[in-house]
């Protein structure tokens, strides 16, 4: 399951993949079409932009206004606007540890069930879905093992490319989103986005593997993103709407994300709450299943 919400760090709701695929896969399929993909947009044509919203400002993208700059910035350049837009770089690393609760749900299953994820830094994480009728769907990353243990699985310790993309996805500052952590990042340039312009930023990380990012180009807030997952029913696009923004611990944090899978499939999350240092270490301690079978594979 795939819930990258940068506000959060790409640490605890990006987690879920695997479990999310999972639940998917054994759900009815939706008759909802996939959001269409976004489609440049000439920026000459956009109208003079405004001043910028106040940094601390919770904007919804919906709400924005759609006047955007006549030139389109760098790729660093809107991300920094983003850290800036959700609380600044010092406020984001005031914080260590993040527990997030909420709800996800899956429309065309009908299934509904509560969340519960918790980060550290620099990159360890453990994410727990309960769904009535299915059960628990947990995912983690130690820093070390990358795990995954749920009722239509089982216990499984991830390797190779699925390994690779938990730490990516555990990295606790990820909204920072770090140099050193690209070969390269690039504005694609000003695009339609759910009926609305955006900026859409390419991001590709050292093995290869490229994110796209979309941002408000009036609030600088991080309004979308798509991305290609390995799970085990193989390589997988995804499509995130996200929004609803509302402060927690002096970061402005997205609420509400809306996954939109290459099958069809949507899943939404909503947020309920988001504590700051307040984890306990003990909760990325690996399940006792995990730990067998982390040893058996060392052997």
């Amino acid at each position: 399951m795939k819930f990258d919400l940068r506000s959060l760090s790409t640490a605890a709701l990006v987690a879920l993949q695997g479990a999310l695929l999972s639940a998917c896969a054994s759900a009815p399929k939706s008759d909802t079409a996939p959001a269409p993909a976004a489609t440049v947009a000439t920026p000459a044509a956009a109208p003079a932009s405004p001043s910028p919203a106040p940094a601390a400002a919770a904007t919804t993208p919906a709400a924005a206004a759609t006047a955007v700059p006549a030139k389109v910035p760098t790729a660093r350049e809107i991300v920094d606007r983003y850290v800036a837009a959700i609380g600044g770089r010092d406020q984001i690393l005031k914080h260590g540890s993040r527990r997030v609760t909420g709800t996800l749900e899956i429309p065309a299953a009908g299934l509904t069930g509560a969340m519960t994820a918790v980060s550290a830094k620099p990159n360890r994480m453990a994410v727990t879905i309960n769904i009535p009728g299915l059960g628990d769907m947990r995912q983690g990353y130690d820093g070390t093992v990358g795990w995954s243990l749920d009722p239509t699985q089982g216990p499984m310790v991830l390797s190779g490319k699925a390994l690779d993309q938990r730490k990516q996805q555990a990295q606790f500052y990820s909204e920072l989103h770090d140099a050193k952590d690209y070969a390269s990042m690039e504005t694609v340039g000003l695009v339609d986005f759910n009926g609305a312009q955006a900026y859409k930023v390419k991001l590709v990380r050292a093995n290869g593997d490229s994110t796209f990012e979309l941002f408000d180009p009036t609030s600088g807030l991080m309004v979308g993103m798509i991305s290609t997952q390995d799970s085990p029913m193989g390589a997988m696009t995804i499509t995130s709407t996200i929004g609803d923004y509302k402060p927690f611990g002096g970061i402005q944090v997205a609420t509400k994300s809306t996954q939109t899978f290459a099958t069809g499939q949507k899943v939404n999350l909503t947020v309920s709450n988001v504590e700051y240092d307040v984890v306990d270490p003990k909760a990325f301690e690996l399940p006792t299943e995990i730990k067998t079978l982390s040893s058996g594979a060392k052997k």
